[in-house]
C-alpha cells in the first residue's frame, strides 16, 4: 500500500487537475446565464459507463468551473462533502460494483509491472488510487486536457466539459496522447483516438430519450474505448434521427403513432419476413441490445394496449 500511495502522488504531479461525480443538482443563481456548458462524469475505464450523464447547464458571470461542477453535482458530493478545493481526488459514487477493466489497460498495466486491482479506497466513492495507482479524476474541455484548474477555469458557451476517470496512463486509457510524461508512467494512446464532444452533446440534447432503447444503444457506443470515430458518429445519427424528428421508440413505420401494425412489422423481421431498414430497426430496438427479437415485438405491443 505504501508503494501505491507513493506512485499515486505521481498521479496528482501528472494530472494537473481532478474532478467529479454524477447527481443532476440543479440549483438557482442569480441574473441571467452568460452561456451554456454541457457536462458529463464518464467511469468508461471501469466499464461503468456515466456517473452522471450528459446534461446542458447554464453558467453565470464570474462562475468557475469549480463553481460549476459543484452546483451542478453538489459540494457535498466533491471530495468527502469539502467541495472542490484545489483539485477531485474523490466523488461520491453508490455503485460499488467491481470495476470490469477493458483488456486493453488491464494489459498495458500488466506490461508495465503496474498492479491492478478491483479494490477502492472508500466505499460510496470513486477516488483517486482506487484500483491502480496512476488511477484519478482529470477533466477535458472541448476535447482537449488543459493546464488550468477548475477554479482558474472560466466556461465559454458552448463548452464541453467531461469529467473523465482514468486508471492507467493519466489518460492514455482513454485515447490521450500523454508520452511527454513517460518519465512518470505516460504511454501513447491505448485505444482509438476520438473527439466524444458531439457524441456527449447530442445525449444531453434529448433528455426525454433517456431510458429509451435508442439512448441505451447509444450511450453504449459512446461508454465504449474501443468505439473509433466512425461507430461514434454513426451512433450520433441514431439519436438525432429520433430526437430531431420527434419519433417516438416503437413507431416503426414512422406515422407519429405506435400501432399494432408496428408490432407486427416487428414480429415479421424476426421471422424473416420483412428486412427493416437501418432507421425502422433503430426504432423498433426497443431495450436497447442492438437484437431485434420478440421482446421488442412484446414491448412496441404492450404499449398499443396501454392507449
Amino acid at each position: 500500500m505504501r508503494m501505491k500511495r507513493i506512485a499515486g502522488i505521481l498521479t496528482a504531479l501528472g494530472m494537473l487537475s481532478a474532478m467529479g461525480t454524477s447527481v443532476w443538482a440543479e440549483e438557482a443563481a442569480s441574473g441571467s446565464p452568460a452561456g451554456y456548458a454541457t457536462v458529463c462524469i464518464e467511469k468508461f475505464t471501469i466499464g461503468q459507463g456515466y456517473l452522471m450523464d450528459p446534461v446542458r447547464v447554464p453558467f453565470y458571470d464570474g462562475e468557475t468551473g469549480s463553481d460549476l461542477i459543484e452546483r451542478v453535482y453538489g459540494a457535498e458530493h466533491i471530495n468527502g462533502g469539502k467541495g472542490v478545493g484545489s483539485y477531485i481526488s474523490s466523488l461520491d459514487d453508490a455503485d460499488n460494483a467491481k470495476p470490469i477493466i477493458p483488456e486493453f489497460i488491464a494489459s498495458a498495466a500488466k506490461a508495465a509491472n503496474m498492479e491492478i486491482d478491483d479494490l477502492r479506497e472508500t466505499d460510496g466513492a470513486l477516488s483517486s488510487y482506487d484500483f491502480c495507482a496512476m488511477s484519478g479524476w482529470m477533466y477535458l474541455i472541448n476535447n482537449e486536457s488543459v493546464s488550468l484548474s477548475l477554479g482558474e477555469y472560466l466556461p465559454d458557451d458552448g463548452d464541453v466539459i467531461r469529467f473523465v476517470f482514468t486508471v492507467y496512463g493519466y489518460g492514455s486509457d482513454m485515447g490521450l496522447d500523454t508520452s511527454y510524461m513517460s518519465e512518470w508512467g505516460g504511454t501513447e494512446p491505448l485505444c482509438p483516438v476520438t473527439n466524444r464532444d458531439v457524441i456527449t452533446e447530442s445525449i444531453a440534447a434529448y433528455p426525454k430519450l433517456v431510458g429509451t432503447g435508442v439512448y441505451k444503444r447509444v450511450v453504449t457506443k459512446a461508454a465504449d474505448l474501443n468505439s473509433d470515430q466512425d461507430i461514434l458518429d454513426k451512433a450520433v445519427q441514431e439519436i438525432e434521427f429520433i430526437g430531431k424528428n420527434d419519433l417516438s421508440m416503437g413507431d416503426v413505420n414512422q406515422n407519429n403513432e405506435v400501432d399494432v401494425f408496428d408490432a407486427i412489422a416487428v414480429a415479421q423481421s424476426t421471422v424473416g419476413k420483412r428486412i427493416l431498414t437501418d432507421n425502422e430497426t433503430i426504432l423498433a430496438d426497443m431495450n436497447g441490445d442492438f437484437a431485434i427479437d420478440v421482446f421488442d415485438a412484446i414491448a412496441i405491443a404492450k404499449l398499443t394496449v396501454s392507449k
